[in-house]
């Protein structure tokens, strides 16, 4: 599977499963824990919950994924978080896929036991082993299956060292250092189901996930290939670095009050000045535009070449902001 595809299914992935998870997990400590870190009277029994000590949750994962078929993952920074994605195909249903992993889980010692259903009896320690490094289901169709599971700051592995990383921790978003998540699903006129499964080192940090501080924290930022434009903010950068020895690719995406116009003006002299020729596309494109009524018509597509490297450049405004989406990739014609 090539780059291109690896990079929009794991943006998908990140809106939903991770954003959804951080929300999902987030709840799932409220619940457990009162204000002042006093456990529930109804959560205390499970306390006394004790998992097995493991070396490093993280590459136990990995090498797990490898026992079940998936390939070698891919890498990714996003917004400076390390994350690995692999794909891997299987003539199992979803359901099946969701005991054979449940099994090696636990098998491995990551899960405490075999998790197969969403039933409540199981909630709280399905709640608590999801919170201290193990994998437990969070949707269970015929034809789609998810699972996940977060690392703690101080890599909890049972009830009472999550309470204290929870103790510990300024806010709820800054208890969780790591995730996994597994999805598998299967449309019904195909006989194969899709095993993504994503996961993060144990240094990640979810408020760069987040947009209301991606804004304030991260700053728009400098490269010295493609240059941030004047009044724009920083919210994403992704990296490909799966090979970390040779470049693959980069976007970055932008945000401003500046009109669509004035950043198109911009990119088309900053990247002149910079050695970046404009390909006779853009051109092209604009006649296009301007003569021709379509979907899309408003949205702005500009691309260059210098040296080995190809950037496209989509701006569009949304909602009184313009965006900016920077992308950069290895002049595939040129070979």
């Amino acid at each position: 599977m090539n780059a291109t595809p690896l990079t929009s299914i794991l943006i998908n992935l990140l809106k939903t499963g991770l954003a959804g998870g951080l929300i999902a997990i987030i709840a799932w400590s409220v619940g457990v824990f009162d204000l002042d870190g006093d456990v529930q009277e109804s959560h205390a029994d499970i306390f006394d919950l004790r998992f097995s000590a493991r070396a490093n949750p993280v590459e136990e994962f990995a090498n797990t994924l490898k026992q079940l078929g998936h390939p070698e993952p891919r890498t990714y920074a996003i917004n400076n978080n390390r994350i690995y994605f692999s794909v891997r195909h299987t003539d199992d249903s979803p359901r099946q896929v969701l005991n054979a992993y449940q099994q090696r889980f636990a098998a491995n010692g990551l899960n405490d036991r075999v998790y197969s259903t969403i039933d409540a009896e199981e909630g709280e320690a399905r709640m608590i082993t999801g919170l201290t490094g193990g994998i437990v289901p969070h949707s269970v169709d015929a034809e789609h299956v998810t699972m996940g599971g977060i690392i703690t700051r101080s890599q909890a592995r049972n009830a009472e060292e999550l309470r204290r990383d929870y103790l510990e921790s300024p806010s709820p978003s800054s208890l969780f250092r790591g995730h996994r998540w597994i999805e598998a699903f299967r449309s019904p006129e195909h006989n194969q189901t899709t095993v993504i499964a994503s996961w993060s080192d144990e240094s990640f940090v979810y408020s760069r996930m987040l947009p209301e501080k991606l804004r304030v924290g991260y700053g728009a930022g400098a490269d010295h290939m493609i240059p941030s434009c004047p009044g724009c903010v920083r919210i994403n950068r992704l990296e490909d670095l799966t090979d970390e020895s040779s470049f693959i690719f980069e976007s970055n995406i932008y945000v401003t009050n500046h009109s669509p116009a004035q950043i198109v003006d911009f990119y088309d002299k900053a990247m002149t000045s910079r050695g970046w020729e404009a390909l006779p596309q853009n051109k092209a494109f604009y006649e296009l535009q301007t003569n021709v009524d379509f979907e899309g018509r408003h949205v702005d597509i500009h691309a260059f070449t210098r040296e080995d490297r190809l950037t496209k450049l989509v701006i569009y405004s949304d909602e009184g902001s313009t965006y900016v989406h920077t992308s950069m990739q290895p002049n595939t014609s040129l070979n």
